[in-house]
């Protein structure tokens, strides 16, 4: 906008932060995991099940392509 070049690609920092703070923001849609034929199940908004926590991981419940998987509530 203004054209002082401040970074090493020649844009002004000032400007890059005022023209990102203009625009809007689009929410995403949340990405699917999945790994091989199966899919990590998810909730409605997004997040995903977990059967449990441990000291290197988390256990998520999967369904494999073409089965049905069990509700939740």
């Amino acid at each position: 906008m203004c054209g002082k070049p401040l970074n090493a690609k020649g844009d002004c920092l000032a400007c890059l932060l005022r023209t990102g703070l203009e625009k809007t923001v689009v929410e995403a849609k949340p990405a699917v995991l999945a790994f091989g034929d199966f899919e990590v199940e998810q909730r409605a908004d997004g997040s995903c099940w977990e059967l449990g926590r441990g000291a290197i991981g988390v256990t998520y419940p999967c369904c494999g392509q073409g089965v049905t998987p069990a509700r939740r509530a």
